[in-house]
């Protein structure tokens, strides 16, 4: 426990970097007791840091960042996706949004061929209407589904501009600097639809002229019809279908008369930004979030603290005001909790979201990282402690239930709930560092100082692919140098030549075969110096094409991969024909050793790949697994062993159909569950054949199940390939 502690420190406290681990062990967020987070990630358009804490016995806060391609077929508009779904009720509508919700607008922005305001009206709708039916299904079994409800608050950054759209009362601020004065604005780009606000309750008004009940003051806070403070969100079908506003609904939540028009609105304000260089980042959050902390505060605090880990620490400057206001130390809140939680803060969910502005002006044909991360995971009620504390929240609140905000408990409650809290939970240790004193004047994050060297010095590797700073400086340097034009005849290219090397390939070929190398010793020392003597044929590099396509081309699909399969350097890999390693070399060195491996039929690439490649790369050290064999034999890699990528290019469809199924048969035992993905490039010919439902079915027998078509396009030369996913059923 004090080891997982202090690293928790050191992630949440220690120096950060320029460069992140965008997928390490953390790749998909980590938890800490009732937090969820993943401290840094990368995003189309820059970096990101997530964080949820639970207050409530069902997590009903659900939220998701999705980077990549925008649409469904795979190849654009590229761009960044954040969604913060704030439930009321229980966690069935937010649950649902963040399942259904961006499918819908990639579905209706393969339509349209962009995004727009419209595109985005059309997914609220359709998720509106998709729970509306489940809702009608589930109604004669779970009556009280009609009562659950969601906020849902949604950020689209595509082709330099930002498109905001919201239902309820969640928020999203932006940081934008003043270059005058360095200082940093906090500008509020959400509208909220709480009846708290007067603007809300004239809108109310407005709308139901003939019910002077519409809006009412209840406990000290002004609620919709008495019950809810939100006045759109997605779901609360018994205030929008008077037919689900009877009994067997709880009777809190039934109407004394039925109403002809919706009460609750599902229409999204939708506001669209043009970003300019000064807009630095952006904070989505829930309302647990800005119950406790203004837009400046947050800013603020963005501002000026690094990076990695800054949603977290928004977190628990929020959680520090609570205990505040509750008389009590931080320390002692963190004691208490899911469900008694509730009645000292809300759940709480947090995205930030740094602008690159040499990114985000990008057109949306920019493909950046692909990135698919939902934030906050349920922590299961098998305990009594958590029983009692869920009964004990009911008996301080006979109103715990209801799906709304705001609630106030008196001070002996409070008193109550703390007293019994420290019965119930094990004491855990403050976190007292003092925050760092840094501060940043743009969107980068902090870098990484002398005093944290060490910790560099063994810190996470190189982000996968090269960024936009890469790419202009490679440039520069070629117009610093005055590098011309490439020439485009062979005779232009042998001029190039001139003052270094004439001798061709060929007859560098003849020098090797004849001297056994270049400088050479002569006599009887003539071949006592090489430690693993290599044939001429490989150190020409001739095996370079013999595979139809640019050697350079295996770092593009290396990139894709292991981008698509989310890897970190301590998942296995399997490549099935991996030749001679023109992918597999940038898998070996980005992968911890022995952890890939490859089945190849030809001796000449393994020849290649073992005593040329692997020792001219400086790879010997990572000791990859790679096997000569036929026939999809799987069984001298170790029977223990489970994969997080397994891919073939270009070698399944010179295969008999019925081998790449035995083959797939093998695999899918061998494929890590829910993770683990099989990519097959080129064609699935093995599967149309059969025909669609045919293909499903055998599919599903081995279980396996496809997940879609992508491509990925060359960084260096005008090319790209179509990749097939596949991924193993779910138990």
């Amino acid at each position: 426990m004090t080891e997982r502690f202090m690293n928790f420190l050191r992630s949440c406290w220690g120096p950060s970097s320029r460069r992140h681990d965008h997928s390490g062990t953390d790749a998909l967020g980590r938890q800490d007791g009732l937090l969820w987070y993943k401290d840094i990630g990368r995003h189309v358009n820059g970096d990101f840091s997530m964080a949820v804490v639970q207050a409530n016995s069902l997590l009903e806060d659900q939220s998701q960042i999705e980077s990549g391609s925008l649409s469904l077929h795979g190849l654009g508009p590229y761009g960044t996706f954040v969604g913060i779904y704030d439930g009321h009720g229980g966690p069935e509508t937010s649950r649902y949004i963040n399942d259904h919700l961006f499918h819908h607008l990639k579905r209706f922005a393969s339509e349209q061929q962009s995004i727009s305001a419209d595109v985005i009206r059309k997914a609220f709708k359709a998720t509106e209407e998709g729970f509306l039916s489940l809702v009608t299904k589930q109604w004669p079994v779970k009556p009280q589904i009609a009562a659950v409800g969601s906020c849902c608050l949604v950020g689209i950054i595509c082709s330099g501009t930002l498109y905001v759209a919201n239902l309820g009362d969640s928020r999203v601020v932006l940081g934008r600097l003043v270059k005058a004065t360095g200082e940093v604005l906090a500008v509020q780009l959400s509208e909220e639809h709480n009846a708290g606000f007067e603007s809300v309750r004239q809108e109310l008004h407005a709308l139901h002229p003939d019910d002077s009940e519409i809006v009412v003051l209840k406990h000290n806070v002004w609620r919709v019809k008495g019950v809810i403070q939100v006045s759109r969100s997605i779901g609360d079908v018994y205030l929008k279908k008077t037919e689900f506003n009877r009994e067997p609904l709880q009777a809190k939540f039934l109407l004394r008369e039925p109403f002809e028009r919706p009460i609750l609105s599902s229409e999204p304000s939708i506001s669209v930004l043009t970003l300019q260089p000064q807009d630095q980042f952006l904070i989505f959050a829930s309302d647990g979030l800005w119950e406790h902390l203004s837009n400046k505060e947050a800013v603020d605090i963005v501002q000026n603290n690094p990076c990695s880990g800054i949603a977290r620490r928004l977190v628990k400057a929020a959680l520090q005001e609570a205990a505040k206001k509750r008389e009590m130390r931080y320390s002692d809140l963190k004691k208490i909790d899911r469900g008694v939680r509730r009645h000292f803060h809300d759940d709480i969910t947090v995205v930030v979201v740094f602008l690159d502005s040499s990114l985000t002006g990008w057109v949306s044909s920019h493909r950046g990282p692909t990135v698919s991360i939902r934030g906050g995971i349920d922590r299961p009620a098998s305990s009594l402690t958590s029983y009692a504390s869920a009964k004990l929240a009911e008996l301080l609140d006979p109103m715990a239930t209801l799906p709304s905000k705001g609630i106030t408990v008196p001070a002996s409650l409070l008193l109550l709930t703390a007293a019994a809290a420290l019965l119930l939970f094990l004491l855990l240790s403050s976190l007292s560092p003092a925050p760092s004193s840094s501060s940043a004047a743009s969107f980068s994050c902090p870098t990484t100082t002398a005093a944290s060297s060490i910790a560099a010095a063994t810190g996470p590797p190189d982000p996968i692919s090269p960024t936009l700073d890469d790419i202009a400086w490679l440039k520069s340097q070629l117009v610093l140098n005055s590098i011309q034009e490439p020439p485009s005849s062979p005779a232009a290219w042998h001029s190039l030549r001139k003052g270094i090397n004439p001798r061709t390939r060929d007859q560098q070929l003849q020098d090797l075969r004849r001297f056994k190398g270049i400088s050479h010793y002569k006599g009887d020392d003539a071949e006592n110096h090489t430690t693993l003597p290599c044939p001429e044929e490989l150190l020409v590099e001739e095996h370079h094409s013999n595979y139809g396509e640019p050697w350079a081309g295996g770092r593009d699909v290396f990139e894709f991969l292991a981008t698509a399969a989310s890897l970190s350097p301590a998942d296995h890999v399997l490549e099935i024909g991996c030749g001679t390693l023109r992918v597999g070399l940038h898998f070996i060195r980005y992968l911890d050793p022995a952890r890939f491996h490859c089945l190849e039929r030809d001796e000449l690439s393994l020849m290649a790949a073992l005593r040329y490649e692997i020792p001219s790369q400086g790879l010997l050290h990572k000791r990859p697994l790679i096997l000569r064999g036929e026939d999809m034999e799987f069984d001298r890699f170790g029977s223990d062993v489970l994969y997080d990528l397994i891919y073939a290019s270009a070698v399944f469809l010179h295969m008999p159909d019925a081998l790449v199924w035995v083959g797939l048969e093998r695999l899918s035992a061998r494929l890590k569950l829910e993770k683990g993905r099989i990519f097959v490039s080129h064609n699935i010919k093995f599967c149309s054949r059969l025909g669609g439902d045919v293909c499903t079915n055998r599919l599903t027998n081995l279980g396996l199940e496809y997940v879609g078509k992508r491509t990925h396009d060359s960084l260096l030369f005008n090319h790209y390939e179509i990749w097939f996913e596949f991924r193993k059923l779910k138990a």
